[in-house]
């Protein structure tokens, strides 16, 4: 959609050998090959602005051409902004601001 502009993040390519954004789906990863794979690596970017809630994560895992598989069990993650409140949000210390976690999270999909 043209006029859609709610930024809901999006993902970036860490191999691009192996995967390659849809031309047919916004905000879609797929494989550039058919060769059997254990995983693909992508980076999803949270939005800059916050105040956009919850997104899910989708995979869809295709065996063969009739066999394939969407929304099974751990196949659809949703990740959720993270609310504070007045406490959590309070200044810190500066031990405290050398920790950082970088905001990054690893999710992994098995094929068997």
């Amino acid at each position: 959609n043209p006029g859609y502009t709610q930024d809901f993040g999006h993902f970036e390519l860490i191999d691009t050998v192996e995967t390659r954004y849809s031309p047919n789906c916004i905000n879609m990863v797929e494989s550039t090959n058919t060769n059997p794979k254990t995983r693909i690596d992508v980076m999803w970017v949270a939005p800059d602005k916050p105040g956009s809630g919850c997104i899910l994560i989708r995979t869809t895992l295709l065996q063969h051409r009739d066999v394939w598989y969407m929304d099974d069990g751990g196949l659809t993650r949703a990740i959720c902004e993270e609310s504070t409140d007045e406490v959590e949000s309070a200044p810190l210390s500066e031990n405290q601001n050398k920790c950082c976690a970088c905001d990054e999270a690893r999710y992994e999909v098995s094929m068997r």
